[in-house]
């Protein structure tokens, strides 16, 4: 007979295997598994009998035994894990134990919780588990979850997590003990709907949501802890293997009837258990798990009977809940649609939910209805199949008989004239909205909250007339004008927007469905394709931004050629705007700078110069052919245009010295100003004071616009975009003050960049902020700290490449990270990662194309070379001069392309020098 500890290895390897099969598959399984073994067939089934009760029911029968058996005890976990001290066990559980512990060192103190692996838990699929909670906490970072410290294994095998130690009561606990009133539970119950929408964001579902898992800390903040069964969505992730095992661990008092039958989990299944959660939270009662019957019983109820109404069992039940008055009503019916027993009644996304909560706060129209008679009549005979058909019929007759009845009435009548003129009512008054006072304030500083107010409120209305009033067109297309706006304001690049790229995405999409059935249709597919196309190159998706807008330039004239009007003009210049800034951004120079000058030949043509939007439309378009001739490096030309554009947006301003459109531009103005007044590449060389000046300048109405309108996305990014550029001006004009200079940058990001979400541009700064740093380190003596800021370059540049790995702007990102890096790491001794670094820059330099590369590029090129020959300089001395040599041709390109400068003669000369030295012939 086998040692006890032998024993319960094999009861839980059974059960494992056995609990991952349909239950008609586990019998024939357990008699090949347990043969003539009765007592380990009698534990596995008892083990399966009660696997949906709790989690700690399988905790409690295998691993209590298992410790008996094998002797572990507190006093056998280590004392020390790395820099971390035990102090105090805080609990155990099946898959092993949670320690209080703190930071062991003098880098800082520290409290946190130490998760530690069951010794006998070490092999197959619990280990797995274990790896895959930390793979998840490790890439999850929001203030409402539980921070991901540390991970590794002790110094006798053991895997250990060490998370931020949360101290307070779970999330039910402290609405009780407190007291809160229903408002304070339900802004309290938003913040963990902001952690499980963030973790669904980064495709990732909890599984297992409960009360026990949501813990308040003493300044009333919840996390949200224990990712062990959470699984991730992206098919090529490393959870497989995982999801079933997952799905049968689970609470029974907080799980979706979807994970009760073995179904599909999605986020909905996580919407189910946040209902759950609200409910009791509200109540002060649980929703569901309250059978004492069997197993069959308690499925048969979490899959198919609806809990009672909140406010029903608050006035039943006791203490510990809010006020029925509370929740009769709105409240009530947000809270019964997140736990429909069908998934795809539910709310789509946890930010659904939350912003119905945000409607019923703010006293506006919740989505959440109750069901209709017709849907509960439906549910009645699909419950009841073996109804006989004369039942059936009769029943059907009868409901018929009544429909006509009173379809027939007078009263009935009557009340429909009231409905349609209400209908018509409240179709105008959502319109006045939208149209007329939404486009009032869209200019004004400071509107941006008040605009989404306003065209939510608004598509809220028209939505739900729309899904009364059968195939009105007209109405349809008012419905998808207000999806349009609700887009801009969350996200339209380059407006005063919420930074919300994901759902402006979405919001566009919506309208450009509905708009997809309208005739004669082209222009207004012609705006929301270019809006989805402008979302597109914000986060980073450049081959699709241009496919979208090449098809919006293809709709606008043919809504041009169909339809003549100014609008399809104004449309078709709008589009080659920003197709031609696309193409720009692209590499793709000469393509670009031709379609915006064209573009601008026709705004010029069609402009009045006698209002505002006339005014601002010419100034942009200078704006952009600026932009553009900025990059290739044409000085005059560019500060030509530059002047043109302020000066027609400085006339709008006068009209209009609060619109939020001209300061942007002006903003824009500013740097591209300094951009190019501190150009190496062009004479009379760089104007660092007057580049600081202008970046200043910017960073002053920015600033201004920002306070005005603090939930602007677009104005936080500017503030942090100008701080940036003063801080890299400083590095060239007063070292000493660039790096507060910087360390402010990189504060200001921590607090403001949730206003840019998704969006390349966002991140794309935070690389440069790295670059800037690292750089200005370097140049300071301070190595090791540049490295990490280069490594933190290096690190958004890589994710910025497998978003998007045709960027060309991208491939000039990871050489400057290299090069820079390489040559940190060569002032600090490490020769052998220097020439990794090298190595590197040098390979992607050979992926330029000179032809096609601009000045910056071969600059970027000619440094890495360089670099590189100082390297090789002292010990290899032909390495040394063949890159030497290499550097040189990359700035010898550059005045091939017409650019003269000092820079570039001072950078000439040294090279050659080099070269010389080393034995070559420049």
């Amino acid at each position: 007979m086998l040692p006890p500890s032998q024993r319960f290895e094999q009861v839980e390897d059974v059960f494992l295997s056995a609990v991952e099969l349909a239950p008609e598959q586990r019998g024939p399984f357990l008699e090949q598994a347990c043969g003539s073994d009765v007592w380990l067939r009698q534990e596995v089934e008892s083990l399966l009998a009660h696997e949906h009760k709790s989690e700690s029911i399988f905790a409690h029968a295998v691993s209590s035994a298992a410790d008996t058996v094998n002797g572990e005890s507190p006093r056998e976990t280590p004392t020390h894990v790395g820099p971390w001290c035990l102090i105090r066990l805080l609990g155990t559980g099946g898959m092993g134990s949670v320690w209080l512990a703190s930071r062991d060192d003098d880098e800082f103190q520290r409290k946190v919780a130490v998760k530690f692996l069951r010794r006998n838990l070490f092999g197959g699929w619990a280990l797995r588990r274990f790896r895959h909670e930390r793979q998840i906490l490790a890439g999850l970072q929001h203030p409402n979850i539980a921070s991901f410290y540390d991970g590794g294994t002790s110094g006798d095998g053991q895997p250990y997590i060490v998370m931020e130690y949360v101290e307070g009561p779970c999330i039910t606990t402290y609405c009780r003990d407190n007291s809160l009133p229903a408002e304070e539970r339900i802004r309290l119950f938003q913040r963990v709907c902001s952690a499980v929408g963030y973790a669904h964001q980064n495709l990732i579902i909890h599984r297992d949501l409960k009360p026990s898992n949501i813990l308040v800390h003493h300044d009333g903040q919840p996390k949200l802890l224990d990712f062990g069964i959470a699984k991730l969505t992206d098919p090529s992730a490393s959870d497989a293997g995982l999801t079933q095992t997952g799905l049968r661990l689970l609470t029974p008092d907080y799980a979706s009837p979807e994970q009760v039958r073995g179904d599909a989990v999605t986020t909905a299944t996580d919407v189910y258990s946040l209902g759950l959660i609200l409910y009791e939270m509200l109540t002060g009662q649980q929703a569901q798990g309250h059978t004492n019957g069997s197993q069959l019983e308690l499925e048969k109820s979490i899959c198919e009977t609806m809990p009672r109404t909140p406010s029903t069992v608050v006035l039943a039940g006791k203490a510990g809940g809010v006020a029925p008055s509370a929740l009769k009503g709105d409240l009530d019916n947000i809270v019964l649609k997140a736990i429909r027993k069908e998934p795809e009644r539910r709310y789509g996304s946890v930010s659904q939910f939350s912003e119905d909560l945000d409607c019923f706060l703010e006293t506006r129209p919740v989505s959440a209805r109750r069901d209709t008679l017709g849907y509960r009549v439906s549910k009645f005979l699909r419950r009841n199949s073996l109804l006989s058909a004369t039942a059936t019929v009769a029943l059907l007759s009868l409901i018929g008989g009544i429909t006509v009845a009173l379809y027939q009435a007078t009263e009935a009548r009557r009340q429909a004239e009231q409905a349609e003129h209400r209908f018509a009512q409240v179709r105008k008054l959502a319109n006045t909205f939208l149209f007329d006072f939404h486009d009032k304030i869209q200019d004004l500083p400071g509107s941006t909250p008040a605009r989404q107010m306003v065209a939510s409120t608004a598509l809220s209305y028209l939505d739900s007339l729309a899904a009364d009033s059968g195939g009105n067109v007209e109405l349809r297309r008012e419905v998808a004008q207000a999806y349009e706006k609700v887009g801009d304001v969350l996200g339209l690049p380059g407006s005063s927007n919420l930074g919300n790229w994901k759902d402006a995405k979405s919001s566009y999409s919506r309208a450009l469905s509905i708009a997809e059935s309208f005739p004669e249709n082209q222009l207004i597919l012609s705006r929301l394709t270019l809006r989805l196309g402008m979302v597109e190159a914000v986060t980073g998706n450049s081959a699709k931004a241009l496919e979208q807008e090449r098809r919006a330039a293809a709709l606008a004239e043919e809504a041009e050629r169909f339809n003549p009007s100014s609008a399809a003009r104004r449309q078709i210049i709008a589009v080659n705007g920003q197709l031609g800034s696309q193409l720009v951004s692209a590499g793709r120079l000469e393509e670009g700078t031709t379609m915006l000058l064209r573009a601008l030949a026709v705004e010029q043509q069609e402009s009045t110069g006698s209002d505002v939007g006339s005014l601002l439309r010419v100034a942009v378009a200078h704006s952009k052919v600026a932009s553009a001739l900025k990059m290739s490096n044409d000085r005059n030309q560019t500060l030509t245009h530059l002047q043109r554009a302020q000066t027609l947006a400085e006339r709008a301003l006068a009209l209009d010295p609060e619109n939020s459109r001209t300061l942007n531009l002006l903003i824009n103005v500013h740097r591209d100003r300094a951009d190019a007044i501190s150009s190496p590449f062009t004479p009379p060389g760089m104007d660092w004071p007057g580049a600081l000046a202008s970046y200043r300048a910017a960073h002053g109405i920015a600033v201004k616009l920002f306070k005005t309108d603090p939930a602007n996305g677009n104005a936080a990014y500017q503030v942090l975009l100008a701080q940036a550029s003063i801080a890299d001006a400083l590095r060239e004009t007063d070292p000493e003050r660039a790096l507060p200079a910087m360390d402010l940058v990189k504060e200001d990001w921590k607090r403001y960049s949730h206003l840019n979400t998704n969006s390349q541009i966002a991140e794309r700064m935070l690389l440069n902020i790295h670059l800037a740093g690292g750089r200005i380190r370097s140049g300071l003596g301070e190595q090791r700290r540049a490295e990490e800021e280069f490594n933190g370059a290096r690190a958004i540049a890589d994710l910025l490449y497998r978003k998007d790995p045709k960027r060309f702007t991208l491939l000039t990102d990871r050489l400057s990270i290299h090069t820079y890096r390489g040559v940190a790491r060569m002032r600090s001794g490490q020769t052998a990662q220097a020439e990794k670094d090298f190595t590197a820059c040098r390979e992607l330099a050979g992926k330029m194309s000179v032809a096609s590369a601009r000045a910056r590029e071969l600059r970027e090129a000619a440094y890495c070379f360089e670099y590189s020959g100082d390297l090789a300089y002292t010990h290899r001395l032909p390495v040394a001069r063949a890159h030497y040599d290499a550097a040189l041709g990359e700035w010898k390109a550059i005045l091939a392309k017409g650019h003269k400068s000092p820079y570039l003669d001072s950078h000439i000369a040294s090279i050659s020098t080099k070269l010389r030295r080393a034995g070559g012939t420049p």
